[in-house]
């Protein structure tokens, strides 16, 4: 069972429950904030986005208790990371708040060769202007045997790096992302306690629910949900809004046609069984009252295998939107409903969906 306990890091408020794993040890405010869009510039993913919208993020997830920052070096080529210290430090941070970033497989340590993830782990802290992260993740898994290529990163190498860290104080816990369940498997083989696994789950994306979820329970590796609302298709307005109106950017990943622009998985999409499932999602919210965000935040945190969720904001009005859903109470006939309205597409789109822009044939995790 997931146990509830109070984090130190709640910031200034205690109405925020928590959650824990790794043996009580990892302990996180049940929603959070995805920072991928601190940083970004006009032309780039999120469009330009400036640091006051950051620092206004920041304070009010600090006032409302979703004092836990997710970050990687990759957003933005660390720019995320330079936004979010400074945003930190505009809302007066205690030291303890809770930060986690990630390293990019590409630059992990080469077999027999360390050094590689100490280097870019102090990057990170630079940029952070922290002297250590609660939570430092392996963005995408790792090869899981080492080849010819000395150059290649390591499995091996690299999680007895991460140790080596951990121990040395720099990384409070070690996590993973985006491991499927052979690479989860290889990673904690390998001796490391590995505290969590930040995955792609929400409504129409629930490829975790047919053996990794279990897994991790098993192992006690906490779930930390990335993309709860699907970048903001399952809120009231994406719901109302045609597939076929969809900026392209948010269709381009296997729930929609491998032939519509930008989207590079190949593969047929499941939009009739997705357009379905939302308009039952959108119908059910109607009917309770409340926002389609809310019921699909409370959806994802109802798995006993979530021990957060972290969706991302672009104004401080997100954040609190963010935290009323996270702490709706979701009957388990809701629950039920809503299970039932996306079944379909749970199971057109299969077991493989950890890389939501890859076909089954080229999933980087399984």
């Amino acid at each position: 069972r997931r146990r509830l306990s109070l984090s130190a890091a709640a910031a200034f408020t205690m109405s925020m429950p928590t959650r824990s794993c790794c043996a009580g040890k990892f302990t996180v405010p049940v929603v959070g904030v995805g920072t991928w869009q601190f940083g970004s510039a006009e032309g780039e993913y999120w469009g330009a986005r400036d640091q006051e919208q950051s620092n206004a993020i920041a304070a009010k997830a600090m006032e409302k208790g979703a004092a836990f920052f997710d970050c990687a070096e990759a957003y933005q080529s660390g720019r995320a990371e330079s936004a979010l210290a400074v945003a930190l430090a505009a809302a007066n941070a205690p030291a303890d708040t809770i930060v986690a970033t990630k390293i990019v497989p590409n630059k992990c340590s080469p077999k027999g060769q360390p050094g590689a993830v100490r280097a870019e782990l102090v990057a990170s802290l630079a940029r952070l202007k922290r002297p250590s992260v609660y939570l430092y993740q392996v963005h995408w898994p790792l090869p899981l045997e080492d080849g010819d290529d000395a150059a290649a990163p390591s499995l091996a190498t690299t999680f007895a790096e991460l140790a080596t860290l951990q121990k040395e104080g720099l990384i409070v816990h070690v996590g993973v992302s985006n491991f499927g369940p052979t690479q989860l498997r290889a990673a904690l083989a390998t001796g490391v306690t590995i505290a969590t696994n930040q995955l792609l789950y929400n409504l129409v994306s629930r490829a975790i629910e047919f053996e990794l979820a279990a897994l991790c329970r098993e192992h006690d590796v906490g779930i930390i949900c990335y993309s709860p609302l699907l970048q903001g298709l399952l809120t009231d307005k994406g719901v109302a809004t045609p597939l076929d109106a969809l900026d392209p950017l948010r269709t381009r990943t296997v729930h929609f046609a491998g032939t519509r622009e930008k989207s590079r998985h190949g593969g047929p999409g499941a939009e009739a069984e997705l357009a379905a499932a939302l308009a039952q999602i959108g119908t059910i919210a109607k009917r309770e009252g409340v926002s389609v965000a809310t019921l699909a935040l409370a959806w994802c945190l109802a798995n006993p295998a979530v021990v957060a969720i972290i969706p991302g904001a672009s104004s401080a009005a997100h954040v609190e939107a963010n935290v009323a859903g996270a702490t709706y109470a979701l009957s388990a006939a809701v629950k039920a409903e809503l299970d039932a309205a996306t079944e379909p597409v749970k199971a057109a789109l299969g077991p493989k969906l950890l890389d939501p822009y890859q076909g089954e044939a080229t999933q980087r995790s399984w």
